[in-house]
């Protein structure tokens, strides 16, 4: 699509890029979650949150269209947390040149508000980083932190299981299936036994 500051400007859901940034980083490898925000986060939401085998967390925010990217910038909170290590908008192909104008253009953005990443995403759900490296300082997340953003993903899986069972599509079932098992397998890496030894 081309650039507009005006409606949406892909034809993917949020879900099929949050998939896309899913298989990038590698949900074996990362903890995974999306929509964190109460009993993480108090200020705001974050749409994904990636944590990795060593604790640190990437904050990214996917973003469909300019007025909706523009809207954060307008917000009385902004995503300030000391334990962000990396904080990343995921945008449209198409956006790109005009993020990183607005972005890294005026050096005071970047005094107001930290170090921004800009990730790319085309519509045949390829994912691309424009501008990485954009490391803040931060804390380590402690063990007690991962297992709640892991706890906060199981959460939402048994409440999208339960409208599930309430009559929706095997495709979706699937899915969390697959979720599942992985926050199993990342509960085992972190606290070094199987979740079923501590029930």
């Amino acid at each position: 699509m081309e650039f507009s500051k005006t409606g949406l400007l892909t034809a993917l859901s949020v879900h099929d890029i949050e998939y896309a940034l899913c298989e990038y980083y590698g949900i074996r490898k990362h903890i995974i979650v999306p929509n964190v925000s109460w009993g993480f986060f108090r200020e705001h939401e974050a749409d994904l949150v990636v944590i990795t085998q060593a604790n640190y967390l990437t904050e990214i925010e996917i973003k469909r269209s300019w007025r909706d990217f523009l809207k954060d910038f307008r917000k009385d909170s902004f995503h300030s947390d000391n334990r962000i290590t990396e904080f990343y908008y995921c945008v449209p192909e198409c956006m790109v040149e005009a993020c990183k104008h607005f972005l890294y253009d005026d050096p005071t953005l970047e005094l107001k508000y930290g170090k921004i990443g800009l990730i790319s995403y085309s519509e045949d759900k390829n994912i691309c980083f424009e501008r990485d490296g954009r490391k803040r300082v931060s804390l380590q997340l402690t063990t007690k932190e991962v297992l709640e953003v892991a706890r906060l993903g199981v959460l939402r899986f048994w409440d999208t299981r339960r409208k599930l069972d309430t009559g929706h599509n095997e495709e979706l079932v699937r899915r969390l299936r697959g979720q599942i098992e992985f926050l199993k397998a990342e509960f085992k890496a972190v606290a070094g036994y199987d979740i079923k030894e501590e029930l």
